[in-house]
């Protein structure tokens, strides 16, 4: 996922030099964000079903923390706003 992210980063003209109240660096790292969480999913989904990977060990996924429903929404949430905030910013 990291290198994805990174490698869309790189790609963007213009994303690695834009500042942080800049639309083009958190537009470019959302957008890379996605991409990179579309590959990653199924590589977990598919280490998950042979029973490998991190967070088969544990019985919630966050090493005894809040339930993976609770982090979804959470998470969810998370995406909500920020494309409002990317949204607002646009406009």
């Amino acid at each position: 996922m990291e290198l994805v992210d990174n490698a869309i980063i790189v790609a963007v003209p213009g994303a690695i030099n834009a500042g942080l109240g800049q639309l083009l660096f958190w537009g470019s790292l959302a957008f890379s964000l996605a991409v990179a969480a579309a590959f990653a999913v199924p590589v977990n989904r598919w280490l998950i079903a042979r029973g490998k990977g991190h967070a088969v060990v544990h019985e919630t996924g966050v090493h005894g923390g809040p339930s993976p429903s609770i982090v979804g929404a959470v998470a969810g949430l998370a995406f909500v706003f920020g494309a409002a905030v990317l949204l607002a910013e646009a406009i």
